[in-house]
């Protein structure tokens, strides 16, 4: 009884992803998933970090029930604002400088992160005269797979990405393609085809922020926040 009382008294927010454009309501993160966020930032795993935010996300927001399904830039802002919300919107970090490696003592404030994505970008591929490949924005659920087995993770992205392959007389759907059929695709894919594929990944959607700030020895420097490695570096209030 006690704790659906407290439920009840949880605030609720509401947050338009970038994306998608839909409104989503969400309550303030719980001592509960302030431990599973301290256990995924314990184990210094991509995955494991990506699985938490998953299963938080899933937890706080009404609608939200397969965050893996979501883009990743949908993912990054909803948890960027769950973070603002619960634990507040200015966050203290330590970075370490990757070019004098001293410790630089940074405050940021997570909703001045902007959504990074190109003009002209399109999600369609001419492999050839007959055939087209159209793409999806990669969605979270990459970031929560095991690795390639031959250790290429574009790969796995390209299986991720794949919705369908238009040639002239057909269209080739990914829900009736196996995975193995996929991977052989992406075998035999020239380099050329690959090029424009990595293209298409590489300029994919995504929150960023860019930070300046002067090292001791007088430059002024700057480093851009994205990922879930660097989320993380603020994620809890410890």
């Amino acid at each position: 009884m006690i704790t659906e009382l407290l439920k009840k008294s949880f605030p609720s927010y509401e947050v338009t992803l970038p994306i998608s454009g839909k409104k989503h309501k969400f309550r303030p993160m719980t001592v509960k998933e302030e431990k599973i966020l301290l256990l995924a930032q314990k184990s210094n795993s991509g995955m494991e970090m990506a699985k938490a935010i998953a299963q938080i996300l899933e937890n706080c927001f009404e609608d939200i029930p397969n965050p893996e399904k979501m883009p990743i830039a949908d993912v990054e802002k909803a948890f960027l604002y769950l973070r603002g919300k619960s634990i507040g919107e200015e966050a203290s970090f330590t970075m370490i400088c990757p070019e004098t490696k001293e410790a630089i003592d940074m405050t940021l404030n997570l909703e001045n992160f902007d959504l990074d994505k190109p003009k002209h970008r399109s999600n369609k591929i001419k492999l050839s005269d007959d055939m087209l490949l159209l793409l999806q924005e990669p969605t979270f659920e990459y970031l929560l797979q095991d690795e390639d087995p031959e250790g290429d993770e574009i790969r796995s992205i390209f299986k991720n990405c794949f919705v369908e392959l238009q040639t002239s007389g057909n269209v080739f759907v990914k829900e009736d393609i196996s995975d193995e059929e996929l991977f052989s695709f992406y075998d035999l894919m020239t380099s050329k085809q690959l090029d424009e594929f990595k293209k298409f990944i590489n300029s994919i959607p995504r929150m960023k922020k860019t930070i300046n700030y002067t090292t001791k020895d007088g430059m002024e420097r700057s480093v851009t926040l994205m990922g879930i490695e660097s989320f993380f570096a603020f994620a809890s209030a410890t």
